[in-house]
């Protein structure tokens, strides 16, 4: 599930950067800021489902609804595999100031055009099941 959610959110990412509009900005701004919340209040069912949210709007993005339906498809398990990750990676959470969560280097990367920096934001997200081999990082 790790390796697909990758290479399936870099390709998100790059139909995104193309396509994206104000409106998917402004939605995932509100969700991250929303899982900024739930961290705070330790509601780590919440800050699941806000992640989940946060990919989903991505797809909405690439204004491809083939991306949305297939991510709204396995959904179940992608949620699963958020809430496992969060589940690694929770603890991180409540340490981390406004802003410091990896979600926000990936809007950013994605706002920004910087494919580099989405590729690294999704490493570092999933890094919590696996470390990614570094021909994984790099584009080709």
């Amino acid at each position: 599930v790790t390796e697909y959610r990758f290479y399936m959110e870099m390709a998100i990412v790059r139909l995104a950067m193309k396509r994206a509009k104000v409106a998917n900005f402004s939605k995932m701004k509100q969700i991250l800021e929303d899982m900024e919340e739930a961290a705070r209040n330790d509601d780590l069912v919440l800050h699941g489902k806000l992640d989940f949210e946060f990919h989903l709007e991505m797809c909405r993005s690439t204004q491809n609804d083939i991306f949305v339906k297939s991510y709204e498809l396995i959904g179940h398990m992608l949620r699963g595999h958020a809430t496992l990750m969060n589940e690694g990676y929770f603890g991180h959470l409540l340490e981390q100031n406004p802003g410091e969560d990896v979600h926000w280097r990936l809007y950013e990367g994605l706002r920004n055009k910087d494919i580099d920096a989405c590729r690294r934001s999704l490493a570092e997200m999933f890094s919590v099941f696996r470390k990614f081999p570094e021909e994984h990082l790099r584009d080709g």
